[in-house]
C-alpha cells in the first residue's frame, strides 16, 4: 500500500516562477523517505508543499497518512551546534 504518492509535481513562486517540475515518487509502508541535496534546491519547499499545497501546476499528490504523522527536520541554523 503507497502511503504517500506524488506524480507530476511542479511548484511555482507566487509571481509564477517555476520552482520545480515532473517530480514522482511514491513511499510505500515500512519505507523511509530521505530527501538530500545541496543548500537551495528545493528540498523544504518540496517538503512544505506535500504538508500544505500551495499553488501547483498540476500533479497528483495522495497521502494516505494522517498528517499529522509528516513531518520534517528543518536544517540547523546555528552554525556553533552540530550532532556527533
Amino acid at each position: 500500500m503507497s502511503l504517500v504518492k506524488v506524480e507530476n509535481l511542479s511548484i511555482k513562486t507566487p509571481t509564477g516562477k517555476t520552482l520545480t517540475r515532473g517530480v514522482s515518487f511514491e513511499v510505500s509502508e515500512n519505507e523511509i523517505l530521505v530527501i538530500k541535496g545541496e543548500n537551495g534546491v528545493g528540498k523544504t519547499t518540496l517538503l512544505r508543499t506535500l504538508l500544505k499545497p500551495k499553488a501547483k501546476l498540476s500533479s497528483y499528490i495522495d497521502i494516505n497518512v494522517s498528517k499529522k504523522k509528516l513531518d520534517y527536520l528543518p536544517q540547523v541554523q546555528n552554525s556553533n551546534f552540530h550532532i556527533i
